[in-house]
C-alpha cells in the first residue's frame, strides 16, 4: 500500500462544506487502488459537523486539522484588507504550518495530492516537492487567477499571483481540472503544461442514493446549495406568480432552500415567496441527499456570465444522481446547461425567462396533481463517468505512471 499526502486547505470532514467532498470520495475509494492517504486541512470552527462522512473512510486513512488563524475571516471582508498585506492568499500561514508538518512525520511519503482553492494548498505541496522530490498532482476544483469571483487588489498583486500559479504549474507533475474547459484555459496561458494536463470532473458516489426515501407530501420545490448574489431568482419568481395567481395548482407544494444563502438573495426571496418558503441553512450531506431525492422539483441555476459557463457545480451530479426532475435557468453554451439536457433530467431555460419556468413549473404540478408523480426519462448511460469510486481509479492511473 503506498502512502498518499493529501493537502486539503478548504478543510475536510467531519467539516460539511463544499470543498470537503470531492478529496473525501477520492480518498474514500483510493485505498481500493493502492492508495493510503493522511490528510491535512484546517479545522473549520463554523462549519456543521457530520461523523458520518469519518465514517466512510477506509480505517487506514488519517486525518490531520492544523489550525489556520486567518480561516474565520475566509468570508469576513476582513479578508480583503489582509489580501492587500499578505504577497500569497490569507491561508499562507496554514500552508506553510502543512508543509513543515508533513516533513516532520517520521513517514515515507510516495506521492502528494494537493486540492485548491485556496492555493496554499498548492504552494505547500510545491515546498514538499522541492525538498522530497517525490511526484505529485494538483487537483484545481476551481481555476486560480482567473476563478470569475477572485479579488485582486491591484496589479502588482494580480503580477504576483500569476507567477505563483506559473510556479506551481512547472512544479507539478500532473495538473487536473473539475472541468475540460478550466483546463483549457490554463493551456492558453501557458502553453507548455499541455502534456501534464488530465480532467478528472466532479461527480457522485452511487452509495449515497443506495436507500432513497419516499417523496415528500405536501411535495416539495428545493434548491440545495450555495445561492449566490448574482444567481437568477426565475425559478422563485414563478412559484410565487403560482402562489398568488393559482394556489389550487400548488397542492399544497413548498419551496425550500438548503445550504448557503447570499443574504440579499434571502430577503429577495422572503419578499417573492410569501409564507411557503423554508430556509433550512446548511445540513448534514445525508440530509442534503434525502431532500434532493425526497423532492418532486430541484432548482438550478447560474447566472449569464461568460466566466461560469465552464463550471459545473458540485451540487449538479448530486441533482442528477438523485433522478429527482430538474427545473433549471442556465445561460447558453455552458457546461451545466448541455449535461441537464444531454441526461434528459428536466427542462433548462435562459436566465431571465420567467414566464417559461412559470409554464414549466406549471405543467410539472399539475401532472403531479394527476398521476402522483413528475415522469422524468433520465439518460444514465452519460453520468457514469461522474461516478467517484471510477473517478479515484483515474487518479490512481495517474500515480501509478508518475511512480513507475
Amino acid at each position: 500500500m503506498r502512502r498518499l499526502l493529501v493537502l486539503a486547505g478548504a478543510g475536510f470532514a467531519p467539516d460539511v462544506d463544499g470543498g470537503v467532498f470531492r478529496p473525501l470520495k477520492m480518498v474514500k475509494y483510493l485505498e481500493e487502488w493502492g492508495y493510503s492517504a493522511t490528510v491535512i486541512a484546517p479545522p473549520n470552527p463554523f462549519a456543521q459537523k457530520d461523523p458520518s462522512l469519518l465514517a466512510q473512510l477506509p480505517g487506514s486513512t488519517k486525518v490531520v486539522h492544523l489550525s489556520d488563524p486567518f480561516f474565520p475571516l475566509r468570508h469576513h471582508s476582513l479578508r480583503k484588507i489582509l489580501k492587500l498585506f499578505f504577497i500569497d492568499e490569507p491561508e499562507f500561514l496554514w500552508g506553510r504550518r502543512a508543509a513543515k508538518h508533513s516533513m516532520g512525520i517520521e513517514e515515507r511519503w510516495d506521492a502528494i495530492l494537493s486540492t485548491s482553492p485556496p492555493a496554499a494548498s498548492h504552494l505547500a505541496a510545491l515546498r514538499i516537492k522541492e525538498r522530497l522530490d517525490i511526484p505529485w498532482i494538483a487537483d484545481f476544483r476551481d481555476p486560480w487567477t482567473q476563478h470569475p469571483e477572485r479579488w485582486v487588489p491591484s496589479r502588482f498583486h494580480a503580477s504576483l499571483g500569476k507567477k505563483k500559479e506559473q510556479r506551481v504549474a512547472r512544479g507539478a507533475d500532473r495538473i487536473v481540472f473539475a472541468s475540460p474547459e478550466q483546463g483549457e484555459d490554463l493551456k492558453r496561458m501557458y502553453p507548455w503544461t499541455k502534456d501534464k494536463l488530465r480532467v478528472i470532473p466532479n461527480g457522485f458516489d452511487p452509495e449515497d442514493y443506495s436507500n432513497p426515501p419516499p417523496k415528500a407530501t405536501p411535495p416539495v420545490i428545493a434548491h440545495v446549495g450555495t445561492l449566490y448574489h448574482h444567481y437568477p431568482l426565475d425559478a422563485f419568481e414563478a412559484f410565487a406568480d403560482l402562489t398568488s395567481s393559482r394556489s389550487d395548482m400548488l397542492g399544497g407544494a413548498r419551496l425550500v432552500l438548503c445550504g448557503k444563502i447570499d443574504q440579499g438573495q434571502r430577503r429577495r426571496i422572503e419578499a417573492i415567496g410569501g409564507g411557503a418558503v423554508e430556509f433550512t441553512g446548511q445540513i448534514p450531506m445525508k440530509e442534503a441527499l434525502g431532500t434532493m431525492m425526497s423532492a418532486q422539483i430541484l432548482v438550478l441555476t447560474l447566472p449569464d456570465i461568460d466566466s461560469y459557463k465552464n463550471v459545473y457545480t458540485t451540487h449538479l451530479f448530486h441533482y442528477l444522481a438523485s433522478g429527482t426532475y430538474i427545473l433549471a435557468t442556465l445561460p447558453q453554451g455552458s457546461v451545466a446547461r448541455d449535461l441537464v439536457l444531454g441526461t434528459h433530467s428536466g427542462q433548462v431555460f435562459d436566465p431571465g425567462d420567467v414566464k417559461g419556468v412559470k409554464e414549466a413549473l406549471a405543467k410539472c404540478l399539475v401532472e403531479l396533481k394527476e398521476t402522483g408523480r413528475i415522469r422524468v426519462e433520465q439518460d444514465r448511460g452519460p453520468l457514469e463517468r461522474y461516478d467517484r469510486r471510477l473517478q479515484a481509479k483515474r487518479l490512481a492511473e495517474e500515480l501509478d505512471v508518475l511512480l513507475s
